[in-house]
């Protein structure tokens, strides 16, 4: 059966070249060829005349579908050969942003670990109970446009990035290699994945990155009131804040992939620090005495020598 259809389709094939190259012409269209790269990848088959593509049998020279390979479907899916089954009907309309994976895969072919929701690319996501409101701040602070997808987290940013933090800021967001996860917690204190417990969130907790299938994965936490409490004391707009904990950790996984918070924090915050509008250190200090039920947390403007309360942390 294959065979004789692979008979036809050269019959035909040899037909068309003797038939005009654009059928539509006396109608004064002229069809475009769909790529999958806008132009930006070499996608010819220089080799073959009659070529197959996905079931559909396409003659190079003419440049028009000359037949269509039938599957039997008396056949059972685990009789059929690998490159039939499981296709998606058609490639991702995105897929010239990622070169080196095939347009027809799903999440990089790994769904244990991934997802896509909704098929745009994943960078920077904003995640947790006060994700809107940390969003918003970071929005009103930066030069940039920031919008939130609500359902995934993810960051979209346009306009002209003005500022040396909005520049690393608006890089995070466009990078293919470095995804950005800051989860906003309502708790004063995280539990850190290598084990260790009870770290105050002054605002922000530094986590590190994980090479995952060819992608960085950068995780930093933060507290939302504690980070409008450090931006008062520090002079800056909260949002300021937020963009320097962003920036953090992508800079821990764009320039130390699969660092920890011993090998790769002070590093990327001081590369973070760089880029911040205010240059200003801040010192910290624990009162455990002045409240029966909650360890304040405090901060002060080195230099200076009033502490402000930055968040409480119970008492257990």
């Amino acid at each position: 059966m294959k065979k004789t259809l692979l008979f036809f389709a050269v019959l035909l094939g040899f037909i068309s070249l003797n038939a005009q190259d654009n059928p539509f012409a006396e109608l004064g269209y002229e069809p475009k060829i769909a790529t999958l790269s806008n132009g930006k990848f070499n996608e010819s088959f220089d080799n073959d005349t009659i070529v197959q593509i996905g079931s559909v049998l396409f003659n190079t020279k003419s440049k028009q579908i000359v037949a269509f390979v039938v599957t039997d479907t008396m056949y059972s899916e685990a009789t059929l050969e690998p490159d039939i089954v499981s296709r998606w009907l058609s490639p991702d309309p995105m897929a010239y942003s990622r070169c080196w994976v095939s347009p027809y895969n799903f999440v990089q072919n790994n769904p244990i670990i991934r997802i896509d929701p909704n098929g745009a690319l994943d960078e920077v996501f904003i995640t947790g109970p006060d994700a809107e409101k940390t969003t918003a701040e970071l929005n009103k602070s930066s030069s940039l446009e920031i919008t939130r997808d609500a359902s995934t987290g993810k960051l979209s940013a346009t306009g002209e990035a003005k500022t040396d933090a909005d520049k690393i800021l608006l890089e995070a967001i466009q990078s293919e290699s470095v995804v950005v996860n800051l989860e906003t917690k309502s708790e004063a204190t995280y539990d850190s994945k290598d084990g260790s417990k009870g770290w105050p969130l002054v605002p922000g907790g530094f986590e590190g990155s994980e090479v995952v299938v060819g992608k960085t994965v950068a995780t930093q936490y933060l507290n939302f009131e504690a980070t409008v409490n450090v931006a008062g004391i520090i002079g800056e707009e909260p949002g300021e804040t937020v963009t320097h904990e962003v920036n953090e950790a992508y800079i821990g996984g764009r320039d130390y992939p699969g660092g920890d918070y011993s090998s790769a924090y002070q590093k990327s915050h001081t590369k973070a620090a760089s880029a911040d509008r205010v240059k200003a250190n801040i010192e910290f200090n624990k009162d455990t005495k002045s409240d029966p039920k909650n360890i304040i947390m405090q901060g002060r403007k080195t230099g200076t020598t009033t502490w402000t309360e930055i968040i409480k942390i119970p008492k257990k």
